[in-house]
């Protein structure tokens, strides 16, 4: 028999396979979704998810928390640059809000179970 911390691990495991089925026949039914076709990941990207109106006061909001985005030593010996910033936006926010259940709605899956939005500007050099 299994110690319970391998028993749970296998168990989130499976849970979590049994989401990501669930999830991939959702957006497969979808006709405004298609799958990008990378081999190493599944990619989707759903046509018109978010107005340009929306889109627009979704970038303001990231740019307005924007931070530079962490550079971590492994692989990146002398780097001391970054070459993007991260913008965790409210949570609590009205339109974020709106946002996440879209999502949510989307994915067939509870609100509760998402993360922080984040956004992420690159910068071209």
């Amino acid at each position: 028999m299994l110690p319970p911390m391998f028993t749970r691990r296998f168990a989130d495991r499976t849970a979590l396979a049994r989401l990501g089925r669930s999830v991939r026949e959702r957006l497969a039914a979808d006709p405004t979704v298609y799958a990008l076709g990378n081999p190493k990941a599944e990619i989707f990207a759903v046509a018109s998810f978010v107005t340009p109106a929306e889109c627009a006061h979704l970038v303001g909001m990231i740019d307005a928390t924007a931070r530079p985005s962490p550079v971590y030593a492994s692989g990146s010996e002398g780097q001391t640059y970054r070459t993007s910033y991260s913008g965790d936006v409210d949570r609590e926010d009205s339109f974020v809000k709106m946002l996440e259940r879209r999502i949510s709605d989307l994915l067939g899956i509870d609100p509760a179970w998402g993360e922080t939005i984040q956004g992420l500007s690159l910068i071209h050099i």
